[in-house]
């Protein structure tokens, strides 16, 4: 593993824990949007590191595929501390709603079967997609000037 991709981990493991200590410190007294966002927040540092090295290096590196478990990783922590301290059952308090024949229901833990799955789904499966979508356009754009290269050259012989 190249040096770059370590700063990279060492970065995501950093930024993750900051964003997951923040939410677990202000869970209690956050909107559920504003809470909504902050597990977003992930997504986009993993995006960004990757996109960040992937310019340096140019190269896919098969690790980046780890930033998104990283994130999953720190929201178990996180799931676990909030369970534990108690800050998940007043925000669930809060925001669990029956009006009429709506209801909103917001899960008894965070580390319920459920919610890890839909989770592991969103950093995993989202981490993949804006990986595969951020180097292939880089891909396409190399192509493309490769391409105008060619064609400029052959307009000239």
């Amino acid at each position: 593993m190249e040096n770059i991709t370590k700063n990279t981990y060492i970065k995501a493991i950093i930024l993750n824990c900051l964003v997951f200590l923040i939410l677990g410190i202000f869970l209690d007294k956050m909107s559920l949007a504003f809470v909504l966002i902050m597990l977003v927040i992930p997504l986009i540092i993993n995006a960004v590191l990757i996109k960040k090295e992937f310019d340096a290096t140019h190269i896919v590196n098969k690790y980046h595929y780890l930033l998104p478990l990283i994130s999953f990783l720190t929201y178990i922590i996180f799931g676990n501390i909030v369970k534990n301290n108690g800050k998940w059952d007043v925000f669930k308090n809060a925001y669990s709603k029956d009006v009429g024949q709506m209801s909103v229901k917001i899960a008894n833990s965070p580390v319920d079967v459920s919610q890890l799955i839909f989770s592991l789904i969103m950093y995993v499966a989202i981490g993949y997609l804006l990986t595969k979508i951020m180097t292939s356009t880089n891909k396409n754009s190399k192509n493309k000037v490769r391409n105008k290269n060619a064609s400029r050259s052959k307009s000239f012989e």
